[in-house]
């Protein structure tokens, strides 16, 4: 199985020519959303730059078609399937970009602890381990796809304290387990619509109460924009002179970051 609350992820993600910084993943207790019943997925983010990939609140695995799925609050979509074989193709869903995944090679792999686990290797894209998932990390199914001078490597996997798997090019299997949030209690933010032109309409799933900050930042982190005193439950952004491209969201107040996100104007 992957979906277990005794797994615990490590992920280091760094920008091109610029900062690196560690995520901790790990799966809490139960939920139900809609007709299923699912693990919630519980995060700790060290950099704020590694909040602009956007990550599913919860997952479900079916042992038996070896399909992992994951929800993102609003929609499932399918995250794992390991029962594909040489030639198959996955769709992936890694940021809501859909990219066709084709399957190089299927082998086995040897953990640290002696354990045989299958290995499905994809065409200049990714490699997924059986109980473990993307060498990428967790949620980043296919991530290179969709992203730019963004680099994601899965450092370590424990699985019940025991150190499974070491990406040989780190040292060391640290984790940061302060602050550790549950993504479902989040804030969610709904850009409408996604990607836009002119203008776009902010929803929040629950009123903000109290005065909040909306930042637009470029792909660098750079803030390039910010409406302030944001309360209720939506409002409008516009392009103004905003060129084309991918943009990243900030959803603060004085005491906390609320809710992060990605944004496309065309």
């Amino acid at each position: 199985t992957l979906v277990d609350t005794n797994k615990v992820w490590n992920v280091v993600s760094c920008l091109n020519f610029g900062p690196c910084g560690t995520t901790t993943f790990r799966f809490g207790g139960d939920t139900i959303i809609g007709n299923y019943f699912y693990k919630k997925i519980i995060v700790n983010n060290v950099s704020w730059f590694l909040n602009i990939f956007p990550v599913p609140v919860a997952a479900r695995e079916d042992l038996n078609t070896k399909k992992i799925y994951f929800h993102d609050g609003s929609n499932e979509y399918l995250g794992y399937d390991f029962s594909l074989s040489k030639g198959d193709t996955f769709t992936t869903n890694f940021t809501g970009c859909s990219r066709q995944m084709i399957v190089d090679s299927i082998d086995m792999i040897t953990l640290l602890n002696g354990e045989l686990r299958k290995r499905i290797r994809f065409s200049g894209s990714d490699t997924w381990i059986e109980g473990i998932g993307s060498l990428s990390g967790l949620t980043n199914v296919g991530y290179n796809y969709c992203t730019v001078d963004i680099y994601l490597d899965l450092n370590c996997f424990k699985e019940n304290d025991t150190l499974k798997y070491q990406n040989t090019s780190f040292t060391d299997c640290f984790y940061n387990t302060l602050d550790v949030q549950e993504l479902y209690s989040k804030t969610f933010v709904k850009v409408m619509p996604n990607p836009f032109s002119e203008f776009a309409t902010i929803k929040f799933e629950k009123p903000l109460l109290e005065n909040s900050t909306f930042a637009i930042l470029n792909i660098d982190g750079k803030t390039i924009r910010e409406y302030k005193n944001i309360k209720g439950k939506e409002f409008k952004i516009q392009r103004d002179k905003i060129n084309n491209g991918i943009y990243l969201f900030q959803l603060f107040n004085k005491s906390r970051l609320i809710a992060v996100g990605k944004f496309i104007i065309e």
